[in-house]
């Protein structure tokens, strides 16, 4: 007579046999304090990963390669971070201050409504910040 298998749903690995650095031990954890403290949904904490290490990009090409429509990219994550003061629109020198600064309207309508797609973006200081505390929490 044979013996049943159990199925499990969900097979853990022990911790102790981790690799020294498995930074997914503590990532929800890391996403959850920064829900609970920061008011920042995982969504937008993996979006500011994933731009940390670039200087500025524009939202045409970000969202090509990021694999987003850019009206909701826009929409759902970058607008939220520029209004939080986690991105910022990154200003080089001998560039007209006025193509940035426009029409306060057209920042307020996303892309393809106005000048947005042209300019460029960019973590701001305190996003980087808040990225470098991430790293920092997921490495202890």
């Amino acid at each position: 007579m044979s013996q049943r298998k159990r199925k499990r749903d969900i097979i853990y690995r022990e911790r102790a046999f981790a690799p020294a650095k498995d930074y997914m031990w503590g990532l929800n954890d890391v996403l959850d304090y920064f829900y609970e403290t920061h008011n920042i949904h995982y969504t937008k904490v993996f979006f500011m990963l994933y731009i940390y290490s670039m200087e500025s990009f524009f939202i045409d090409a970000i969202a090509k390669k990021y694999g987003r429509q850019k009206a909701n990219l826009w929409k759902n994550v970058i607008k939220p971070l520029i209004r939080d003061g986690l991105m910022d629109e990154i200003l080089y020198n001998g560039v007209r201050e006025d193509y940035y600064f426009q029409d306060e309207e057209d920042y307020h309508k996303g892309p393809g409504k106005g000048d947005i797609l042209n300019r460029r973006w960019g973590l701001s200081q305190r996003g980087r910040n808040l990225v470098s505390e991430m790293y920092r929490m997921v490495e202890k």
